[in-house]
C-alpha cells in the first residue's frame, strides 16, 4: 500500500514547466489522501489561467500511477487557493534565493 511519502516522492518529479522547480517544492500540494490503492491529491497551480495548468495536472497522474500499490488516483484541482511564495518549501526558497 503507498504512503504519503511514496506519493510526494513520486511529485518530486513532476515539475512546473515554467519555474524548473517541482510541484512540491512549489507548495503546490495541498493535500493527500490514501483509501487503499486509492490516492487522491489536491493541487493549485500558481496561476489559475497558467497554460501550463493541463500538463501539470496529467503529468501528477502519471507520476501518481507509477508508485507501487495505487490502482486508482484521482487530482483535484483547488480554484479557491491562490499560490503565495509562504507555500514554497525550504528548497523551494533556495531555489529562487529566498
Amino acid at each position: 500500500m503507498p504512503t504519503d511519502d511514496d506519493i510526494l516522492n513520486a511529485l518530486r518529479n513532476c515539475v512546473d514547466p515554467e519555474v524548473g522547480l517541482s510541484i512540491v517544492d512549489m507548495g503546490f500540494v495541498q493535500g493527500i489522501e490514501l483509501n487503499g490503492g486509492t490516492v487522491h491529491v489536491k493541487l493549485i497551480t500558481g496561476n489559475t489561467s497558467c497554460p501550463f495548468h493541463p500538463f501539470i495536472v496529467q503529468r501528477a497522474y502519471d507520476h501518481i500511477s507509477k508508485v507501487d500499490g495505487v490502482e486508482k488516483v484521482v487530482v483535484e484541482v483547488l480554484q479557491d487557493v491562490q499560490w503565495s511564495p509562504s507555500m514554497l518549501t525550504d528548497r523551494g526558497r533556495e531555489f529562487f534565493g529566498l
